[in-house]
């Protein structure tokens, strides 16, 4: 077959027969046999495996077999297997950025004041693993279909006005391409679709959770499928604060569990970078870090110089339509990072950051997309379009230290200390429902958000803390002091096996931050990653 230049897909060729299988549909799985394997597929994050399709642009192939011995012609296997982060002859720096390591967690290290330049050198630097992100964990673990990728394709390019992109987003997104493009020992050409990587597949990538925003009334017939796809991506994250007269010193103490992302080669791991975000030419905007993927320009786990920590987990949502206009949350929490200050931020001030980011009301003025019986809320909306479950910390004292922002595309209440079981002082839990936003409960434990049953995982894993929390550490009316270790085995007795990675945050009252985090074991098997060895990090190292 003939190949446009720019490409290589096929390394090898061959002559096959597929034998002795009884008639039916298959799959065509294929992986490499490196040397460590011997055979057995005990490396999956080295050993290349792919898709076949028999045409650009279908869905996955689905080769039919007749008899046992039917020879299958014309079909094209793509492997690709994911790049190392530090391969002999990449770039490691550029004027305003470099990629190093601390105590062997990958660092990208930002200090260009403009988003473009910012951009340029994130791509540049971490371009093949931008695509090993798009390929191998959004394309094929999240998507699973190219047909499907190719909806949400449609929605997230800015040119349907579906989704709403602040012009400094945009800006920082099409620098990471340029920057992309700039890498000559990178193939930027995507055989699947027979056009390069775009500044659209990036959009994609940065808005993956988005993918819960578009999706309608999940109780119809013809959403069934869907909501089936959706439950198997669905992240089951945790996170626990602690504060005042549960520590020591009076330090914040917080932690959580980024559970969900689990692809099969473990690139969600491989990739897993430790961004550190220079404060820009704008006036009053901070320095912050955020622990995410490459290409990700917003963030799902951050902490800023001043020691708000900002970070979310899936929730629910009320039933209604397709919302336009909404932003990704992602960036709305490197908003929330670039400007808001612990010390002095209020409750008040954390609505407004989100609230800064509302829905146009004229997009959205067809009432079949609103709920027929809204949840009352003390959030504008729409915003926070996949619903969210957002932890913050702040030290203003207003509420306690640190506050849950439930909310979905139609609005969200903000939860504090003791709105919520376990009626303790100092501390706040947080999985994957809402505890104050439309949360009903009844004598026979059914609990429920918007009508809808609580999964089980999500209670689950909150009862596993808060249980912890009372039996283990509150001896009768003397609480103990709690300290990193303390919040590391809540958060293991949160884990279901499909954790990523961890993180734990202290924030003293002198202003020193310290990030410890886990990463998931790089061998096949389970994702128990706090039980992984921490990495210890100071904030201030990361801008040195």
């Amino acid at each position: 077959m003939n190949y446009p230049h720019r490409i290589q897909p096929i390394l090898y060729t061959c002559d096959y027969l597929i034998e002795n299988l009884s008639a039916g549909i298959y799959s065509v799985f294929a992986f490499e046999d490196c040397d460590e394997a011997h055979g057995s597929f005990c490396y999956p994050q080295k050993q290349a495996f792919g898709w076949s399709t028999s045409e650009i642009l279908s869905k996955w192939t689905q080769h039919t077999i007749y008899n046992s011995n039917t020879a299958i012609i014309n079909a094209n296997i793509i492997l690709r297997k994911p790049h190392s982060f530090f391969s002999a002859g990449y770039p490691i720096k550029t004027e305003t950025a470099r990629f190093y390591t601390i105590n062997r967690i990958p660092i990208l290290q930002l200090n260009s004041t403009t988003p473009v330049d910012r951009g340029y050198s994130h791509g540049y630097l971490l371009a093949p693993h931008i695509l090993d992100w798009f390929y191998f964990y959004l394309l094929e673990e999240n998507f699973e279909s190219i047909s499907k990728y190719q909806e949400f394709y449609a929605l997230v390019d800015p040119a349907s006005n579906f989704f709403h992109y602040p012009v400094d987003y945009l800006l920082e997104i099409q620098g990471i391409i340029q920057g992309m493009q700039a890498r000559t020992d990178c193939n930027l050409f995507l055989y699947e679709f027979d056009r390069p990587f775009d500044r659209i597949d990036l959009l994609a990538m940065n808005s993956y959770i988005e993918r819960r925003t578009i999706k309608t009334d999940p109780r119809t017939d013809e959403m069934v499928k869907s909501t089936i796809d959706d439950a198997v991506n669905y992240p089951n994250c945790s996170q626990v604060v602690v504060w005042n007269r549960l520590t020591t010193d009076k330090r914040i103490i917080a932690g959580r569990n980024m559970d969900g992302e689990c692809d099969i080669r473990r690139v969600t791991v491989s990739t897993t970078v430790l961004f550190a975000v220079n404060s820009s030419d704008k006036s009053k905007q901070y320095r912050y870090i955020s622990l995410m993927w490459p290409g990700m320009i917003g963030t799902l786990s951050g902490i800023n110089e001043t020691g708000l920590y900002c970070m979310e987990n899936a929730g629910p949502s009320q039933i209604g339509g397709q919302i336009k206009g909404l932003t990704p949350v992602s960036y709305i929490a490197t908003h929330v990072l670039r400007t808001l200050n612990a010390h002095f931020a209020t409750i008040t001030e954390v609505k407004n950051a989100f609230e800064a980011f509302v829905s146009d009301p004229i997009l959205n003025n067809d009432s079949k997309i609103w709920p027929i019986k809204r949840a009352p809320s003390e959030l504008k909306g729409p915003i926070c379009g996949p619903g969210s479950v957002f932890v913050l910390t702040t030290m203003s004292n207003e509420g306690g230290n640190a506050c849950v922002l439930e909310g979905d595309r139609y609005g969200g209440r903000i939860r504090t200390s003791m709105q919520a079981i376990p009626l303790i002082p100092d501390c706040i839990i947080a999985t994957n429902h809402f505890h104050l936003y439309d949360f009903t409960s009844s004598l026979h434990d059914k609990h429920c958000n918007f009508d809808s049953d609580v999964s089980f995982s999500s209670l689950h894993r909150y009862e596993s803390m808060r249980h912890r929390l009372e039996m283990e550490f509150r001896l009768k009316s003397n609480v103990v002091h709690l300290n990193v270790e303390n919040i590391l085995s809540l958060l293991q007795s949160a884990c279901e096996g499909r954790t990523e990675h961890t993180i734990e945050v202290e924030l003293e009252t002198n202003g020193n931050i310290t990030i410890h985090v886990h990463l998931a074991a790089s061998i096949f098997g389970l994702w128990y990653v706090p039980y992984e060895p921490a990495r210890t990090i100071q904030f201030e190292d990361l801008f040195t």
